[in-house]
């Protein structure tokens, strides 16, 4: 049940379209607060790695897109290995941007574990709900990354700006929303 107290049941379901719906949300959200940083700080460092990310999540969103023409090699391993991939340097942009060295050893094995997942629970042992988990944990645990790297700043270095904040925000709740997908996909 989703909400027991409050007399909601059923099951809690995320069609592709509602992700794709989610992930473009998502990149319009990015793209506002990435615009609103090159606006206060433009001698950005690290500015391509967020750019590049961005353009590999839409990538994947369009393989997604065509997953009923391709192979489920290409349509489920390297689509979601690739967008996963892409919100890594999203979040190294984060890193890079506020003066942190990017974790770039764990965003790699977050990588990794997705292509291994990925790769086993397409061809070995094909589990719909497992990559689903898998994916949705990545994202969760790339977002939470970059909204705890946002929030730190705003809090502790006392860069108390509105762009700090809003990318705080806009991860947090993006690192939320796949947790929740985490959690009820199973």
């Amino acid at each position: 049940e989703l909400l027991p107290l409050a007399g909601i049941s059923g099951v809690m379901i995320f069609d592709i379209r509602t992700l794709a719906m989610i992930a473009t949300l998502f990149a319009l959200l990015s793209a506002f607060a990435k615009a609103l940083v090159l606006r206060n700080s433009p001698a950005l460092k690290g500015a391509a790695t967020w750019p590049a990310g961005a353009a590999l999540i839409a990538v994947g969103m369009i393989l997604i897109g065509l997953r009923d023409f391709i192979s489920p090699i290409l349509s489920e391993i390297i689509t979601n290995t690739v967008m996963v991939l892409g919100a890594a340097l999203i979040t190294v942009d984060v890193d890079y941007f506020y003066g942190h060295k990017p974790r770039k050893l764990l965003y790699a094995l977050v990588v990794l574990a997705v292509l291994a997942g990925f790769i086993h629970f397409t061809l070995f042992d094909p589990n719909i709900t497992m990559r689903i988990v898998i994916v949705s944990a990545a994202f969760s645990l790339l977002g939470a990354l970059a909204a705890g790297r946002y929030a730190a700043v705003h809090l502790r270095e006392r860069k108390r700006e509105f762009v700090t904040l809003m990318g705080a925000f806009v991860f947090g709740l993006h690192s939320l929303f796949m947790a929740v997908r985490a959690v009820y996909s199973t």
